[in-house]
């Protein structure tokens, strides 16, 4: 049988700079191989501002959300 690869989001870190970090986790399995699975970790680092449209909706959310200059005093924030 062929190797099949999955890759899946473990998280995306926002810095104050705005910039990103994301995680992804490669699995690699192949069911008649008894060293698989195996896993490893993909880290990419996204500058402020950088196209992130190959990545996962998820990144891309969270960049659209991070990259947005969005000016909130804490009383709007916090209405009683």
């Amino acid at each position: 049988m062929a190797i099949t690869h999955t890759r899946t989001l473990q998280r995306v870190e926002v810095y104050p700079e705005r910039n990103l970090m994301v995680v992804y986790v490669d699995t690699f399995d192949d069911p008649e191989d008894d060293l698989l699975p195996s896993s490893s970790n993909k880290i990419i680092h996204i500058p402020f501002n950088s196209d992130v449209s190959s990545h996962l909706q998820m990144v891309q959310d969270v960049a659209a959300g991070a990259w947005t200059n969005i000016s909130v005093s804490l009383a709007e924030s916090n209405p009683e």
